[in-house]
C-alpha cells in the first residue's frame, strides 16, 4: 500500500486499525463513513 501524500496521523491510525479486531474495525469504518457523508452533505442511502 502506498502512503505518499497522507498525514502521519492517518497512517498511524491505519496501522492501529489494522491490528484491531474485526468488530472494532467495522465500527470505526462505519463512524468514519458517516462523518465523511455528513461533511459532503450527501444523503445516506
Amino acid at each position: 500500500m502506498d502512503f505518499t501524500g497522507y498525514s502521519p496521523e492517518l497512517i498511524r491510525a491505519f496501522h492501529i486499525l489494522n491490528k484491531a479486531p474485526e468488530h472494532v474495525r467495522r465500527k470505526v469504518l462505519e463512524e468514519f463513513l458517516l462523518r465523511v457523508m455528513a461533511m459532503a452533505k450527501t444523503p445516506i442511502p
